[in-house]
């Protein structure tokens, strides 16, 4: 992955997201064995049948292929707004009311439109926002995200796990 690259083809992307896609899958994958492969990025609603379609080609190149859904994002910088609701209240749930709609819809969207490949699909609002409480912080105490969708260092460890859970074997 690069920094701004989806793992899509058939899009307009920078020369440098385009030619990494390129190389991953015309020359690394081809000639390297893996165990699994994991698609992720920030997903737009409009990237779900080039999801599918890239995730079917990767089950040849694959043993085993995993779509991650889209992040939960938020209406602002979650630490500012676990601040606020310190300072000022606001009682738990602070993060789940605060949850930007559009990413969930995509993520509903894109499990509908995986099931029946022969693809893992997690939900990364299943690890951070289960049964609809999004966590606020992770087991140390930091937050799980340090602005409005991206993970810290403690939520990634927390949504890796998540995400690799029996997902190659025990």
């Amino acid at each position: 992955t690069s920094a701004g690259c989806r793992p899509l083809t058939g899009i307009w992307q920078e020369a440098r997201c385009a030619a990494l896609m390129d190389f991953v899958l015309n020359s690394f994958l081809p000639r390297n064995r893996v165990d699994g492969i994991i698609i992720a990025g920030r997903w737009d609603a409009g990237d779900i049948s080039r999801i599918v379609a890239l995730a079917d080609g990767a089950r040849v190149l694959g043993p085993a292929v995993m779509v991650v859904g889209p992040s939960v994002e938020y209406g602002g910088a979650v630490p500012t707004m676990l601040a606020r609701a310190r300072i000022w209240g606001g009682g738990p749930g602070v993060l789940s009311r605060a949850m930007l709609p559009e990413p969930r819809e995509i993520d509903h969207a894109l499990a509908a439109a995986l099931a029946g490949h022969e693809v893992a699909y997690r939900s990364l609002f299943a690890i951070v926002c289960p049964n609809g409480q999004c966590r606020e912080t992770a087991p140390d105490g930091a937050p799980m995200q340090f602005d409005y969708g991206h993970l810290t260092l403690a939520g990634s460890k927390v949504v890796a796990t998540g995400l690799l859970d029996g997902w190659l074997g025990p």
